[in-house]
C-alpha cells in the first residue's frame, strides 16, 4: 500500500519520495539482476553454472512435482482426459502411488537456536559437544533409514547424493618411543587412548558417482562454513 496524502506531504518535505520509504526498490532490483545473470550462467552452452540453483529452489521444485503427481492422477480419472489422462495417469502411478506426498525439507545444517528449539531441522554449531554430535548422527542415520527417503547434500559447490553410511569403534596402539625398552603389558593399557566412533558418509566431491567416504566431522565442518550448505530429505511419504 502507498503513502497517504500526509504522509507523502511529509516525505516531500522531507525531500524524500513515498515510494522511497515503502518499497525498497534496490533489494528487488538486485533480486532481478541476479537471477538473470544466474539464468544465464546456466544456460552458458559450453560450461553451464548451477551456482542460481539454491535450495530452496530445490524444495520448491520438489512442492511443483507433488502437486504435477496430483494433477496427473486426478487427470487419470476425469472424463475430460480420455486420451491424455489415462497415459499419464499410468506413468506416475508407479512412481506415486494414490495417497503419496513429495517432500523436500532441510534436515541438517548451521542455524539459528530458534530452528534447534522448534525443531526446524537438526542444527549443527561450532560450541557443538559430542553429545551434539551424536544426537546429529543418529538423527541422520534414522532419517537415511527411512522408508522411501533418500538425503541430498549440498557441500562446497556441488549437490550429490548420500549413498551410505557406515561407523566403527578405532582404538589405535600407541607409537613406542625410539631408543625405549618395549613397555609391559599394564603401562600400554593405561597409555592407550580411549576407544573412538569413526563415522562416514558415502558421498561425491565431484560428479554423481559414490566416490568418496567422509569422515561426518568433515562434512559438519563443510555445513559450518556458510548457511546454504545443508543436508536435505527427499521422501516420498504416504498420508
Amino acid at each position: 500500500a502507498g503513502a497517504t496524502g500526509e504522509e507523502a506531504e511529509e516525505l516531500l518535505d522531507a525531500g524524500g519520495t513515498w515510494w522511497e520509504s515503502s518499497w525498497n526498490w534496490k533489494a528487488d532490483l538486485s533480486l532481478i539482476l541476479h537471477q538473470m545473470s544466474g539464468v544465464a550462467k546456466l544456460r552458458h552452452p559450453e560450461r553451464p553454472n548451477t551456482a542460481v540453483i539454491g535450495n530452496d529452489k530445490i524444495m520448491t521444485a520438489g512442492s511443483r512435482l507433488d502437486k504435477f503427481l496430483q494433477d496427473a492422477r486426478e487427470a487419470g480419472t476425469s472424463d475430460k482426459n480420455d486420451e491424455i489422462g489415462p497415459r499419464i495417469h499410468a506413468a506416475v502411478a508407479d512412481l506415486a502411488p494414490s495417497g503419496s506426498v513429495l517432500r523436500i525439507v532441510l534436515m541438517m545444517g548451521k542455524g539459528v537456536r530458534r530452528a534447534r528449539d522448534e525443531g526446524e531441522y537438526v542444527v549443527l554449531t561450532a560450541a557443538d559437544t559430542c553429545k551434539h554430535r551424536d544426537a546429529a548422527w543418529a538423527s541422520l542415520r534414522s532419517t537415511f533409514l527411512a522408508p522411501r527417503t533418500v538425503l541430498l547434500f549440498h557441500l562446497t559447490n556441488h549437490y550429490a547424493l548420500i549413498f551410505a553410511l557406515r561407523e566403527w569403534e578405532a582404538a589405535p596402539a600407541p607409537k613406542a618411543k625410539a631408543g625405549t625398552r618395549r613397555p609391559s603389558k599394564e603401562r600400554m593399557a593405561a597409555a592407550r587412548p580411549r576407544t573412538r566412533i569413526v563415522r562416514q558418509i558415502l558421498t561425491a566431491r565431484k560428479g554423481q558417482r559414490p566416490t568418496v567416504w567422509m569422515d561426518f566431522d568433515e562434512a559438519c565442518d563443510i555445513m559450518l562454513g556458510w548457511d546454504g550448505y545443508k543436508i536435505m530429505s527427499v521422501q516420498l511419504s504416504h498420508t
